[in-house]
């Protein structure tokens, strides 16, 4: 937790730049809401482990979905906590649910940040009911963006990240933690786009500038601003493209449980 800034819980400046990057970030979101909407998964509670502010579970709350948000970080909490969520402050896997509580499961670039991926999952997977599903979604270490970038990709996000997967290594670690994955999918508006341009131009990207507490003119932050999103909004058709092929810079799994485990 020391290696995270105090500014990496995100919540938005009431400025134009914080309301456009808001209304981006919803958009974004609503994205990965369709997705885990959209699956089979039976009636019941969500837990959303490494919620953040809670802007997920607002949004699966909005599509009927009722969600409880989960975080280590005492800010990312009270966030989600004033928004009105239901909010639990514990570590993944150490989580304060009985068995077969949740009918489905979220976790949006969690996997990455823990010790001991196997015990996580095996934690998750004692807490969904028979029947639900886990969603899944990490950044992707056989995309096209790390063959290219290397070490300077944006997304390995070194010292935060403490394990980066390929595709077929997220599959293998699911399926031995009791896991059968159903869907696939290469693509988040949120984050391929950004990590081209991030790794471009890292300096420029406005939350790491704001960890940084960067001292700039007010002509400089909008300058920089504009040329950053310009990036990201010309680096769309290179993220699309690799997701076509199947690799993406994120990749997002919808798992069921193995019947015979």
């Amino acid at each position: 937790m020391s290696y995270h800034p105090k500014h990496y819980w995100w919540k938005p400046k009431k400025t134009l730049l914080g309301l456009l990057t808001e209304l981006y970030r919803r958009v974004a979101i609503w994205d990965h809401v369709r997705f885990i909407t959209s699956s089979s998964a039976p009636s019941g509670l969500t837990l959303d482990i490494g919620a953040g502010g809670g802007m997920l579970s607002q949004e699966m709350h909005r599509n009927g979905r009722p969600s409880i948000s989960l975080d280590f970080s005492p800010t990312a909490t009270q966030i989600a906590a004033c928004e009105g969520l239901p909010t639990v402050r514990a570590y993944a896997p150490d989580m304060p649910f009985i068995a077969q509580s949740f009918s489905a499961v979220v976790m949006l670039h969690v996997l990455e940040h823990v010790e001991n991926p196997v015990d996580c999952l095996s934690a998750v997977r004692q807490l969904l009911r028979p029947g639900g599903k886990l969603f899944i979604q990490v950044t992707n270490a056989s995309s096209w963006q790390f063959l290219l970038f290397g070490r300077h990709w944006s997304a390995l996000d070194i010292p935060r990240h403490l394990v980066h997967f390929r595709t077929d290594d997220l599959e293998d670690l699911l399926s031995t933690c009791g896991f059968h994955v159903v869907r696939r999918k290469f693509f988040s508006l949120r984050d391929n786009p950004a990590s081209v341009a991030t790794s471009l131009l890292p300096s420029w990207e406005p939350a790491v500038r704001a960890a940084r507490e960067t001292h700039e003119s007010s002509v400089g932050t909008a300058l920089k601003n504009f040329l950053y999103f310009a990036l990201v909004a010309l680096s769309f058709p290179f993220a699309i493209l690799e997701a076509v092929a199947m690799a993406g810079s994120t990749v997002l799994l919808e798992a069921v449980l193995h019947e015979d485990k």
